[in-house]
């Protein structure tokens, strides 16, 4: 089923031969070029949620071939990322909402075809990524619900952290990181040094983003660049409205990530 997702979108992106949406898409060339010791002119006037992430995954190609071809092994890699909806809604649907396995199968494979999952293949972009990351942290948060181990405890940390790096937008991810720590150790038995070591790994995998985004404003950008998540905090606190729904999105997510898991111990059917 992964192939097919796969190949589908491969297919779609065949036709295509340069990036659509150029500024969007030069961003995470010129930080893949930065990470590889190429470092470009100084040109970005400005900052938007660009993050790295997306960046690190191409840098490869970028290292191997040429400007076009590096772009051409991006789409393919994007096919990739995008057709990891399937197995991760899979194990979201069998395991958190607990539907069997062949109902789950093909919810997954319907929700691969969704438009936009096929489209987005040709956009060498950090967004090609942010679905995979979200399902992702999920996947792992749920996992450390129902195994509360010190081993599952930092992978969900270092997924969370993961995100935030694909994405500027993905931030709450990881600020309710220990928050779904402290409800795993609270309800789920987590022990107390699994849930510091999973924090941990969180905060110590930020500040190395942080770190490495600060050495690209520093390589990249001409002048002093706007902030970029602070912006998103300050409008959340400061609008009563927008922190309601931040505060119902969080209680929701909780409910979900942490109840809606079924015990270990329980039977499923297939």
């Amino acid at each position: 089923m992964f192939g097919a997702a796969v190949l589908l979108r491969l297919a779609f992106v065949a036709p295509l031969h340069a990036p659509i949406v150029f500024a969007d898409e030069v961003a995470p060339t010129s930080f893949a070029r930065a990470l590889l010791g190429r470092h470009p002119t100084p040109t970005m006037a400005y900052e938007p949620f660009y993050h790295a992430g997306y960046a690190i995954l191409s840098a490869p190609w970028t290292a191997m071939f040429g400007p076009i071809g590096a772009w051409h092994a991006a789409t393919v890699m994007n096919a990739a990322l995008l057709a990891t909806t399937v197995p991760l809604v899979y194990l979201l649907l069998r395991d958190s909402l607990d539907v069997r396995p062949p109902l789950a199968l093909g919810a997954a494979a319907v929700t691969s075809l969704y438009p936009s999952l096929l489209l987005e293949a040709g956009f060498t972009w950090s967004e090609s990524a942010v679905l995979t990351a979200v399902l992702l942290a999920y996947v792992a948060c749920q996992r450390m619900m129902r195994t509360p181990t010190t081993w599952r405890a930092v992978a969900f940390g270092a997924s969370a952290a993961a995100a935030y790096l694909v994405h500027a937008r993905l931030l709450p991810l990881l600020v309710l990181a220990p928050v779904a720590l402290y409800l795993a150790r609270r309800w789920h038995g987590l022990p107390t040094t699994a849930a510091i070591a999973g924090v941990a790994t969180s905060v110590v995998l930020f500040l190395a983003t942080r770190a490495l985004h600060g050495w690209l404003r520093a390589t990249l950008w001409v002048g002093s660049p706007a902030t970029d998540e602070k912006e998103v905090v300050t409008r959340i606190f400061r609008d009563p409205v927008n922190l309601l729904r931040a505060l119902g999105s969080f209680a929701g997510q909780s409910y979900t990530a942490s109840h809606a898991s079924p015990a270990p111990s329980r039977s499923r059917s297939s």
